[in-house]
């Protein structure tokens, strides 16, 4: 029993984190409706991480074993989480985890303090009168009001006398890239990590320069993980071996697109390279419908893909899917694809049920020229 209790220590710590990370995937649909997991999605991948993990070939050492399994985890949790989610609130995650992974790490402080601030950045009105009336030239009233804010932290609690008398400030915060060469304004009771150095150069350009932000958390991103971590979910989504290794058949693939941007393609492409048999339906009547059920039921027993395109025009429709799908026996090569607009009468059960995936313009240059350059051999 000593022996079990030992060894149970070693993997506490991820047990916790794992604990977490669920926890945090359960409250995404606070930042949007779309993002809903399951249970079991977040046990297939623990269980991949275990099972098929080719890093883990021939290595014995205990400790070893856990710091590969701890950051491949975290590294499948944000790539299969983020292609399920809109560019902009990938950060967020990646924030998100980056917090729960530095809880891992036994050289790293707890930065609970830091969080909150960053979580809540300048939301918060400050009552104190006579930190109102504060001005100071070439600030605006938001980014004093943040910098009060910052300064309730012990490492900042001097930041206001450090900007009035840094003389590089001023020059800097007009900087087109501030965030490769923040000024150091905090003081330091005990020498901090690399981490610690990164994570209040990031408050800093959240308090005073907010339009660099994303890119100062990316910086961080990285530092926190290692610099492939949020490229993974970058690059142009190859769809088949997604659909051959990670997805059962009952599982329906979701298809998520924003107004305007049709993936169904993306479906009759991989159905052709593949030599699938790919009955194509569009919704939108009962007509269709019956089309539908006729055809799940007949390529369910066949092994045959389905697509059934733009279902956000059928809300009610799909929650009788959904039930239908999970009672329904299916041949291991049936896959059922959704194509559908991001459209909040979406059937959450059927969200929860399914893989997200969403489709849309890269946002700006660099993530096309990314997405350009992923394609290529």
């Amino acid at each position: 029993m000593k022996e079990i209790e030992n060894v149970s220590k070693q993997y506490y710590t991820l047990s916790v984190a794992c604990s977490s990370i669920y926890f945090t995937m359960e409250s995404l649909n606070q930042v949007h409706f779309l993002y809903q997991f399951s249970l079991q999605f977040f046990f297939e991948m623990f269980n991949a991480i275990f099972t098929n993990n080719n890093h883990l070939i021939n290595k014995t050492d205990p400790l070893e074993r856990l710091q590969i399994i701890t950051h491949d985890l975290f590294q499948m949790i944000y790539t299969r989480i983020a292609l399920g989610m809109l560019h902009e609130d990938r950060i967020v995650l990646a924030l998100l985890l980056a917090r729960i992974y530095l809880r891992t790490l036994n050289n790293e402080p707890n930065y609970d303090e830091e969080y909150d601030i960053l979580i809540h950045g300048s939301s918060t009105a400050t009552t104190n009168t006579k930190q109102d009336q504060i001005k100071i030239e070439g600030l605006t009233r938001q980014q004093t009001d943040s910098m009060i804010k910052l300064a309730k932290l012990a490492a900042f609690k001097s930041l206001q006398s450090q900007v009035l008398s840094n003389p590089d400030f001023p020059k800097w915060i007009e900087e087109i890239n501030p965030e490769l060469n923040v000024p150091h304004l905090w003081s330091e009771i005990a020498p901090l990590t690399s981490i610690g150095k990164m994570f209040h150069q990031l408050l800093m350009i959240q308090v005073f320069r907010p339009d660099r932000f994303l890119s100062a958390a990316r910086i961080f991103v990285s530092n926190v993980f290692g610099e492939g971590y949020l490229l993974a979910a970058d690059q142009v989504l190859d769809l088949g071996p997604i659909v051959e290794h990670e997805i059962v058949s009952n599982k329906p693939i979701l298809m998520c697109s924003v107004p305007g941007y049709d993936a169904s393609s993306r479906v009759e492409d991989l159905a052709t390279q593949t030599n699938q048999q790919l009955i194509s339906i569009a919704i939108g009547s009962a007509e269709g419908f019956n089309q539908a059920e006729n055809a799940i039921a007949s390529s369910a027993r066949q092994g045959r893909w389905v697509l059934l395109k733009n279902v956000h025009l059928a809300p009610q429709w799909l929650v009788t899917l959904e039930k239908r799908l999970h009672a329904m026996p299916a041949h291991n090569q049936f896959r059922l694809f959704l194509s559908m607009e991001i459209h909040p009468k979406l059937p959450s059960n059927l969200l929860r049920m399914g893989r997200i995936f969403v489709y849309e313009p890269a946002p700006g240059i660099k993530a096309n020229l990314l997405r350009t350059f992923s394609t290529i051999p």
